[in-house]
């Protein structure tokens, strides 16, 4: 009598997702600590990108989002801001991420003080009070 044994279908392995490069506990700014690199010049290339068809045409807000977390939204979001205010755009970089913010870990010291969900919560009062300066 033969006996037959029944094996478990093979699981996919799981794509590896694009995550930002990290030294110890903190990810990298690529457009401060490594302005040569690949990535710099391709955040560069996306300033430059936004600054010839989206600023140009006057829009001044820009939202960078992704239909599921651990895309590189703030790896990109923070960069993005970096490589504007290098050039002198005025710019504010606001963590909309409300259940797992990020953009805090990008900065050495760490940002203090009230943020986007002190500022949701006031009644009233200037929003100025809830922009960190650079």
């Amino acid at each position: 009598m033969s006996e037959t044994r029944r094996s478990k279908p093979k699981q996919k392995p799981k794509a590896n997702r694009a995550t930002p490069p990290e030294i110890g506990p903190r990810p990298i700014n690529v457009m401060v600590t490594a302005p040569q690199s690949a990535s710099a010049e391709a955040i560069r290339a996306l300033r430059t990108r936004l600054q010839s068809q989206h600023m140009a045409l006057g829009r001044r807000a820009l939202a960078i989002c992704a239909a599921t977390p651990e895309i590189g939204c703030t790896f990109t979001a923070v960069n993005l801001a970096t490589a504007l205010g290098q050039i002198g755009v005025k710019t504010l970089l606001i963590d909309a991420d409300l259940r797992t913010p990020a953009v805090e870990k990008y900065f050495d010291p760490a940002l203090t003080g009230p943020g986007l969900v002190e500022c949701l919560e006031t009644a009233a009062g200037p929003v100025a009070d809830f922009v960190q300066p650079d």
